[in-house]
């Protein structure tokens, strides 16, 4: 629970800075330093933070994917981008924290630029994300985050009207969740 009261009293600090950090806007420079907090609380988690966590971290630790069976893996998924992912993870390192960090980052960005862009009020943005049980899906879905993540990215394109990003976007949302396509 410390965490968490840190978290929010540093989130609430840094939406009030009048600062910003070199050469970045006082709204970029706030939008990054809750983007970094929420990282570490997100990304540093233990495998039992989340219900579907334990699931996620057991797949990582104890289902290797060797190159000569990734193939076939690849081509049997409908989600393959995650697969990917674990699978790029797992030659990196066994150790599932790396993993959570990695895959948290994904979703962090989308949720970051969100807030660089359209937020008025951070504070407030940030306590409804958690209020509502959006950072603890987060944290619990991966796949369903990470897609999230890719969406919000895509959500600027849209707004913009500029067709081939966004659907870039919403495809790599999609090679990560197949629920993305709704988006479209």
């Amino acid at each position: 629970m410390i965490y968490y009261a840190v978290f929010f009293a540093l989130t609430f600090y840094f939406s009030r800075m009048q600062q910003p950090l070199g050469k970045r806007s006082v709204q970029q420079s706030r939008a990054l330093l809750i983007g970094l907090l929420m990282l570490l609380l997100m990304g540093l988690r233990d495998r039992t933070v989340a219900g579907d966590t334990i699931m996620y971290v057991w797949s990582f630790q104890n289902k290797p994917i060797g190159w000569t069976g990734f193939h076939t893996f690849f081509a049997e998924n409908r989600e393959p981008l995650f697969f990917l992912t674990e699978y790029l993870c797992q030659r990196l390192t066994s150790n599932y924290t790396i993993y959570l960090f990695v895959t948290s980052i994904m979703v962090v960005i989308g949720f970051k630029k969100l807030l660089e862009d359209y937020s008025d009020d951070m504070f407030l943005s940030v306590l409804l994300f958690c209020g509502v049980g959006s950072m603890y899906f987060c944290m619990a879905g991966l796949r369903q985050a990470i897609a999230i993540g890719c969406t919000m990215l895509a959500f600027q394109y849209a707004k913009e009207r500029r067709l081939l990003p966004f659907i870039i976007w919403c495809l790599i949302a999609y090679g990560f969740h197949n629920s993305a396509i709704v988006f479209v």
